[in-house]
């Protein structure tokens, strides 16, 4: 059989052949002092039993993450674009494979869950379950409400656990990827190369890892598609476990072992075949329960829940944005986590995932479309962005601010240019920008402004100022790329004059008296 390791498809892995050693630990494997997740006492997967349901199972995890496995028929893929010999990408309705806070892969669906009370769960861009209980306590249906994937009235039993200890508690959780590393030797001469990434580094890898007692076991990926598999112990003194991926028989060959240190967890695996060996590493920490029944923590899969000081009340100290050109802004908690649409509201244009804990906190922007394209800020101590990468093309774009949270420089790198933003006395009043490397600049312009205060913080880097940040520019909306000019624009140079009026934003050409709607616009109340 072809060895297929714990985490698939890392782009690392260059030895995937017949033939596998393992390392195991002659100390006994202890369990961590973990604290216990929020939805212990309710985790678990329950196996539909109902006749024509569109749901096979539904498994709650303990960390506040859920599982969904599709009904095969007329639900699983038709036919499957394959990972590694495994399939993640279905050709049935729900076949895009797009990241969004909730990620669905073929017949699985993944993504994290609250609490609303009373037995009722909201299952991220899935839609509500609530709980049934019979006699003694236990959960016999689950009324499920989608408009999604279907509503319905389950009949469920819950599956059986791998095991009920102390140390199958503390695995048994979501787990945060912090980086793998790969080492591989040359047996004969010896020489060895030495390699770690984290997931932001590489779309293909693995960036969250789901176990339940249940025996799931659920890989997320920085690009927002799912491989499900299963798992039980092997042998708990040293801390291994037997892993098959959705579809395979086990082998006693696939195997990982487990080390605890604090809140984090290292896989191990060894492989040699053809005179290498390749030892694999893959670092995690533990997302840790929040209150609300939520979770949070770095790089993981799913829109988590914001935490901290609103970067949007810090920007925008009058009415927030309600939509713009038919796009709405969704707020939760003061944060932007979704622009949408109003054509296609259940299709995010753009959904935000912010990772403020920590030392280094950086916000994703998940572009919908074919690209699917991520986008991952750095925030600096004033908490905008310091540097955007675009993770498929590698493009790199940094900013610069003032005291007052002013852009004054870009260094733009996917169009290769520099950007010089001059303020006074609060308003953006010249910019130039030039190719990088070359001395002259390439374009330059002034601007006026009303006596007018710009009070709703209203700002466009590209369509006013020609400041060509694509995409990027979205960030703004999120209160995370400084702020605003103090009045309302009113010229460009000689070429060109603005015109506000409630909800419209007009420009006029000077030289043909033309006027042209720039933007229309409203506010929440």
């Amino acid at each position: 059989m072809k060895k297929i390791y714990f985490f698939m498809t890392m782009v690392l892995l260059s030895f995937l052949t017949v033939g596998v050693t393992a390392c195991g630990d002659d100390e006994n494997v202890s369990a961590p002092d973990l604290p216990t997740p929020a939805f212990e006492t309710i985790s678990g997967k329950y196996n539909v039993t109902s006749a024509g349901s569109p749901y096979e199972s539904i498994e709650l995890g303990a960390s506040g993450n859920y599982v969904v496995v599709l009904n095969g028929g007329g639900y699983a893929a038709s036919a499957a674009v394959m990972r590694s010999g495994h399939p993640v990408e279905g050709a049935s309705l729900f076949a895009d494979r797009k990241p969004q806070s909730r990620a669905q892969t073929g017949n699985w669906v993944y993504g994290t869950f609250k609490d609303l009370g009373e037995g009722r769960y909201e299952l991220e861009d899935f839609g509500t379950i609530e709980l049934v209980y019979g006699d003694g306590g236990r959960v016999t249906g689950i009324e499920v409400d989608s408009d999604r994937y279907g509503s319905a009235s389950l009949t469920v039993e819950k599956g059986p656990e791998v095991a009920d200890d102390a140390l199958t508690d503390a695995l048994c959780r979501t787990w945060t990827v912090e980086s793998i590393r790969e080492v591989m030797t040359n047996l004969a001469t010896g020489e060895k190369s030495d390699e770690t990434i984290a997931p932001a580094e590489n779309p293909d890898a693995p960036k969250e890892m789901f176990m339940s007692k249940s025996g799931t076991y659920l890989i997320f990926y920085t690009d927002g598609s799912i491989d499900l598999g299963y798992w039980k112990w092997r042998d708990q003194k040293d801390g291994t476990i037997y892993y098959a991926w959705e579809g395979d028989d086990w082998y006693e060959e696939n195997f990982a072992t487990f080390t605890f240190s604090g809140e984090k967890l290292t896989t191990y695996e060894i492989y040699e075949e053809d005179g290498y060996r390749d030892e694999i590493y893959a670092t995690m920490v533990a997302k840790e329960p929040m209150d609300d029944g939520s979770s949070q923590g770095g790089n993981q899969g799913g829109n988590e829940q914001p935490s901290g000081d609103s970067p949007v009340a810090n920007v925008f100290t009058g009415k927030l944005l309600k939509t713009l050109d038919g796009e709405t802004f969704i707020y939760e908690d003061g944060f932007l986590t979704e622009i949408v649409d109003e054509d296609n509201p259940n299709e995010p244009l753009v959904r935000f995932e912010y990772h403020l804990t920590g030392d280094d906190p950086y916000v994703d922007l998940i572009l919908s479309g074919e690209s699917g394209d991520m986008l991952e800020a750095t925030l600096n101590k004033q908490g905008f962005v310091e540097s955007v990468i675009d993770l498929r093309y590698d493009y790199v774009t940094e900013f610069t601010y003032d005291s007052d949270g002013h852009v004054v420089a870009i260094t733009d790198g996917r169009n290769e240019r520099e950007d010089v933003l001059t303020w006074e006395n609060g308003d953006l009043v010249h910019v130039s920008w030039k190719y990088i490397g070359q001395a002259e600049n390439e374009f330059s312009e002034d601007f006026g402004y009303y006596a007018e205060e710009n009070v709703n913080g209203l700002m466009w880097y590209y369509n006013i100022y020609d400041i060509d940040i694509d995409e990027i520019q979205y960030f703004y909306w999120a209160g995370l790329l400084g702020k605003a000019p103090k009045h309302l624009p009113k010229s460009q140079g000689d070429d060109y004059s603005y015109e506000w009026s409630e909800g419209t934003l007009k420009y006029s050409n000077n030289k043909t008296g033309t006027v042209h709607e720039l933007f229309s616009f409203s506010f929440y109340e």
